[in-house]
């Protein structure tokens, strides 16, 4: 099981293709279908996170990471968030903004990283992500 697992150094490495690289999460993990969510460290390499809840006030969200990494204190001031909405066959990013990172812990089950995601001064009232944010929570609460 680890061996299919990515060297965490391959994971943000530089890539000189244009196309983006995108490490998926397990499907079944995912809280609303339509909406998927991606953070990235670097151009053009993103990670597919799943949605845990909203943070307090809308300032934000929690997330899980698919995988077992360690952000360095320079990577966190570099995340970028990234929302994609499936239509038919393919995606079409409804917003793709920087984040902050205001906390990281581990998932105490999979060891897996949760991170705390909020939106930097005026993003937060962006009328895209507080539908987003509206959208998820109400997929959050329907799971539920």
């Amino acid at each position: 099981m680890l061996e299919d697992l990515p060297e965490i150094n391959d994971i943000f490495s530089k890539n000189e293709e244009s196309n983006d690289e995108v490490i998926e999460f397990d499907g079944e993990s995912l809280i609303n279908k339509d909406i998927y969510i991606y953070i990235s460290k670097e151009p053009n390499k993103w990670i597919s996170v799943s949605f845990i809840d909203t943070a307090p006030s809308g300032i934000g969200l929690h997330v899980l990471l698919p995988i077992i990494i360690e952000f360095t204190p320079e990577e966190l001031n570099n995340i970028r968030i990234k929302f994609e909405k499936r239509i038919k066959n393919s995606n079409a990013v409804l917003k793709e903004t920087t984040v902050l990172v205001r906390w990281q812990e581990r998932d105490t089950l999979t060891g897996n990283l949760k991170l705390g995601l909020h939106f930097p001064g005026e993003i937060k009232a962006d009328p895209v992500i507080v539908d987003i944010l509206k959208k998820l929570q109400e997929s959050n609460i329907k799971k539920k």
